[in-house]
């Protein structure tokens, strides 16, 4: 097994070097939109909610919080699972995955209850699904809420039959945690150099896995074939061209790329769990159902025509903010609370 693993790996290898050298330009152009990307999209819209979150689950009102929401719960997790989830239903991957892995790394949460948290709270957030992939690819907004309705409900689906059938989290993965007490200059240092290493992991993958489909997009001549593959490896990438497709074919597979979120994210989260020995096999798992069920979901609506809502493209955005504004309220209320105490 072991042999014909590295010799795919092999193949594989030299087939991308190969198509390098023969579309040079075409390699560069892709690296060069997909940095433009991140320029223009990702870091402002992930930097600073890395910044938040990993300053916020290092913070005493944290347990309180995710005790006031018991989210975890419905997946049999613990109430520290809460926040994760919510945070990578909110603003989008990587924050679940990365919020589940610091949570690990303190101490917080066992092994088992951090690999089943890995594989519930990595979603796409509301702002992307709607503006980018509903409003400007399909240009159809309603069709990205029908999206975004459609993630989160086969999340629901393939988490509990993930964490409740397929792996059970025994009782003795929680573990009782005491906050450290450290000074606000301290966390706040830690959490922005935090977010910065997962800020410059995020668009390595993103350009490596766009160079990769702008190569595929070179060999493949089938649209329908290159679609298939690109689904499995980077959501965006699969998203446009399946827009351009249109039909049901093209709603379907953008469909299960929003849900499985392609091979790049999924690297994305093995870049926190893996240094800390945590396995993605349940998170793998749980986003092939995910995918599946999403593109299962979305069918009965690819017959309708929804007119383009400029409402729906403001709100989504906005409402990620609002989330996190909600969110510094209750920090300011607590702390308040605590200060009194």
């Amino acid at each position: 097994m072991k042999k014909a693993y590295n010799i795919f790996s092999l193949i594989i290898f030299a087939a991308v070097t190969v198509l390098l050298l023969i579309f040079p330009d075409d390699a560069k152009e892709s690296a060069y939109m997909s940095l433009s990307l991140c320029a223009r999209s990702v870091i402002p819209a992930l930097f600073p909610f890395c910044v938040l979150c990993s300053l916020f689950i290092s913070s005493e009102m944290f347990q309180s919080f995710s005790s006031a929401l018991p989210v975890g719960r419905i997946f049999g997790l613990g109430k520290a699972a809460s926040a994760p989830i919510i945070f990578g239903c909110l603003f989008g991957f990587p924050i679940g995955a990365k919020t589940a892995a610091e949570l690990y790394k303190s101490g917080r949460i066992g092994k088992s209850e951090a690999e089943s948290l890995m594989a519930v709270s990595n979603n796409s957030g509301p702002a992307f699904i709607v503006s980018v992939i509903g409003g400007a690819f399909w240009r159809d907004a309603t069709f990205g809420l029908y999206l975004y309705i459609s993630q989160l409900l086969s999340g629901l689906l393939s988490g509990l039959f993930v964490t409740r059938v397929l792996f059970p989290l025994k009782s003795s993965d929680s573990i009782q945690y005491k906050q450290a007490r450290l000074p606000l200059s301290v966390r706040f240092t830690d959490a922005v150099k935090s977010a910065v290493s997962s800020i410059m992991n995020i668009c390595g993958f993103v350009c490596t896995f766009s160079v990769i489909g702008g190569l595929l997009k070179k060999v493949l001549i089938n649209e329908k074939l290159y679609l298939l593959l690109i689904s499995f490896l980077e959501i965006t990438t699969a998203s446009e061209t399946a827009s351009r497709m249109g039909g049901v074919f093209g709603a379907a597979l953008c469909a299960f790329a929003v849900g499985f979120s392609g091979l790049s994210v999924i690297f994305q989260a093995a870049s926190f769990a893996v240094p800390l020995g945590l396995s993605l096999k349940k998170t793998v798992i749980s986003k092939l159902i995910q995918g599946t069920l999403c593109a299962f979901f979305i069918l009965p609506i690819c017959g309708r025509s929804g007119a383009q809502t400029a409402v729906l493209m403001l709100i989504s955005p906005v409402y990620s903010y609002i989330t996190a504004v909600i969110l510094a309220c209750f920090c300011v209320k607590k702390a308040i609370t605590l200060h009194k105490i």
